[in-house]
């Protein structure tokens, strides 16, 4: 399955949808580590890679952050320098704005830095490809 590359170019709006980011920590990471497995589980098809070390303490540039609501973490997404990814909303908590505000969140911080924000799915992803035309982001190769 091929892959769509998004790019960012206009200056993202905030979310409505409550909450707020908040960078991950040491206390997160058993959360992390299940969503990213159902992230590749679900969106990739494939399994994921040895999470011994999550991401952010093996790579210099990654961050992984979550999104906030009602003192719950409800989405998770990783900024690595402008690429942004691992973006992932548990199944009982879709459809309520979370995975658009973590990627909106997202897209703000690597706005902030003075970069461009990208972003790549799988060509059947819709609900992806949907959500990432909505904020802005347009299609740079296929």
């Amino acid at each position: 399955m091929s892959q769509i590359l998004f790019r960012l170019k206009t200056e993202i709006t905030q979310s409505e949808t409550k909450g707020e980011i908040r960078p991950a920590t040491s206390q997160d990471m058993e959360l992390i580590k299940k969503w990213i497995k159902n992230f590749y589980k679900e969106a990739l098809k494939t399994q994921p890679p040895n999470l011994d070390r999550p991401p952010h303490e093996t790579e210099e540039y990654v961050q992984l952050y979550l999104w906030w609501h009602e003192n719950q973490p409800t989405a998770m997404g990783m900024i690595n320098k402008n690429r942004l990814n691992l973006i992932y909303t548990p199944p009982p908590l879709r459809n309520k704005g979370y995975g658009r505000a973590i990627t909106a969140a997202l897209a703000r911080l690597v706005q902030e830095k003075g970069q461009t924000p990208v972003l790549h799915t799988k060509s059947n992803n819709t609900a992806a490809i949907g959500l990432y035309t909505s904020l802005g982001f347009t299609v740079q190769n296929r």
